[in-house]
Order: C-alpha cells, then structure tokens, then sequence
C-alpha cells in the first residue's frame, strides 16, 4: 500500500517483473445514503486493460448486498 485516507482513497502501488503500477479508488458522496467508487489505474496498457475490469466486479458485488 503506499497511501490511504479513509472513507476517501485508497492507493496500491505494485510492481511485476517488469512495470511499476498503481491503483487508486477514491470514494465520493454520491446521494444521501450512496456512495461513487472511482477507481483508476496507472500502468501499461496490457495491464491497465486487465485491471479496468475491478470496478465493474466491485460495483456487481455491492450491488448485491444492497
């Protein structure tokens, strides 16, 4: 993890073989009651392309919950 403002953002910084990357979901207020994941990602191309899926999983899963 290399930084973190709860209830705000989260940032995860990584590194595999080769590239350096970062992840970073930042929380907002949507509504009363709701809340916008904002997720972005920092990275090569083939590995921004793997990660764009987790906001759409994250989103699925709380959707659940509700």
């Amino acid at each position: 993890m290399a930084d973190a403002v709860p209830g705000r953002e989260l940032v995860l910084v990584g590194r595999h073989h080769f590239p350096t990357y970062a992840l970073v979901f930042r929380l907002e207020e949507a509504a009363p009651g709701r809340t916008r994941l904002r997720a972005e990602t920092r990275a090569s191309g083939a590995h921004a392309l793997l990660t764009g899926r987790l906001p759409a999983a994250a989103r699925r899963r709380a959707e659940r919950v509700r």
